[in-house]
């Protein structure tokens, strides 16, 4: 989904996972469509690593199934809110998506 939506929209996608073989497997498939260059891979825990990404930088933040798995919501949503542009002429542009499939 998310090759999709950088080789279609042209944006730039951070995906994170925090599983080494799930990580591995994207980060291959992202390279067999020749998007690396649009989609970044990290591997890691999202409550340690959004303390390092740049402030107010995402448009979107999506995550499958993800907050399902962690217990520190109040933490979680605090570092979403941290990482997401909320522009001041519409605080709807700045969101978090969870899909759950």
């Amino acid at each position: 989904f998310i090759r999709y939506i950088a080789g279609t929209t042209n944006c730039q996608v951070l995906a994170l996972e925090l599983q080494d073989d799930i990580h591995a497997t994207a980060k291959e498939l992202t390279e067999r469509c020749g998007l690396e260059s649009k989609v970044h891979h990290v591997c890691g825990d999202f409550l340690q690593i959004a303390q390092h990404l740049r402030s107010k930088s995402y448009t979107v933040i999506a995550s499958w199934l993800t907050i399902l798995h962690i217990p520190n919501r109040e933490k979680l949503f605090s570092l979403v809110r941290k990482n997401i542009q909320l522009h001041s002429f519409c605080m709807n542009l700045g969101k978090y998506c969870s899909v759950l499939i």
